[in-house]
């Protein structure tokens, strides 16, 4: 069974403009927790077409796609970042390169529980950009689920600060 495509541009700060292919619920939220908690990464391929197919909605030129990126300790504890493969299935879709410039400077702990304030100190200058990488290019930032943005922001200040010459956001799944 196909989930229906629900794509929606949203506003958000420091984005020239961010995108989510539809809500973080039923079918699609069981997908987005199964590839993140439950390590089935056989699901890339099917989430990466929903991605692609929501993509040309941002009707905007991108010149590289990056994965929200998890700290070391995190990585190494779940085996892979369920991020970056998305991207790679992104990226197999339609043919824009993906890069690890962003890096995750200190373990922020998980965001799951915590209200938009706590979410936004928690991951404040976490992330640092590679300024030879980013400088004057225009990112594609993508992750599973935007829930207050506070990740997604936090990253975008990072890329803006090294030198990105536009930022913008696609997401599988948005919370209500």
């Amino acid at each position: 069974m196909a989930l229906p495509l629900d794509p929606v541009l949203y506003p958000l700060e420091y984005f020239a403009a961010t995108l989510s292919t539809g809500s973080h619920s039923g079918l699609l939220q069981n997908a987005v927790q199964a590839l993140k908690y439950y390590g089935l990464t056989d699901l890339a391929p099917l989430l990466g077409a929903r991605l692609a197919a929501a993509y040309p909605h941002l009707n905007m030129p991108i010149d590289m796609i990056v994965p929200v990126p998890l700290f070391n300790a995190r990585l190494a504890e779940r085996g892979y970042n369920q991020s970056q493969i998305l991207c790679a299935a992104l990226a197999d879709q339609i043919g824009i390169p993906t890069s690890n410039a962003l890096t995750r400077e200190r373990d922020t702990g998980s965001q799951v529980g915590l209200n938009r304030e706590e979410r936004l100190s928690n991951v404040e200058s976490a992330f640092q950009a590679d300024a030879a990488q980013v400088a004057g290019r225009r990112l594609l930032i993508v992750d599973d689920v935007r829930t207050t943005g506070a990740t997604l922001k936090a990253c975008a200040q990072a890329a803006l600060s090294a030198g990105a010459g536009a930022v913008y956001a696609l997401t599988l799944s948005r919370a209500e």
